[in-house]
């Protein structure tokens, strides 16, 4: 069992493995919450007020997609970047991997939306 745990975490401390995600999936969630404050209230698709299940519900894909990117990211950073995973790296994965799953949300929303209204 330790060397599965070992594959799938890789080496290192334990603790500051644990912390690494800590501060990514922050990231990623700080950015999230940003995107909410451009959102239009007067929109039919939008609720007039904030509200944490429609944040959930919109967001499913994309913060689905930021767990296993920024997961894969801190994985293999330390072999494909060279890079030892620090919080300031992690910020850095968590902010841009959400972002980059966001774009990727955003895509399979119009191919999908796309291919309903053709039938």
């Amino acid at each position: 069992m330790a060397d599965f745990l070992h594959y799938i975490f890789g080496a290192g401390n334990p603790a500051q493995i644990a912390a690494t995600f800590v501060w990514a999936y922050l990231a990623a969630f700080t950015s999230i919450l940003f995107k909410t404050t451009k959102r239009d209230p007067l929109s039919p698709c939008s609720p007039v007020h904030f509200s944490w299940a429609y944040l959930w519900s919109d967001n499913t894909k994309r913060i689905i997609g930021s767990i296993i990117l920024i997961f894969i990211a801190i994985r293999v950073s330390k072999e494909l970047m060279g890079v030892e995973p620090t919080m300031y790296v992690a910020i850095l994965i968590g902010y841009g991997f959400d972002k980059i799953s966001g774009v990727l949300k955003k895509a399979s929303d119009k191919l999908f939306n796309s291919d309903n209204k053709n039938q």
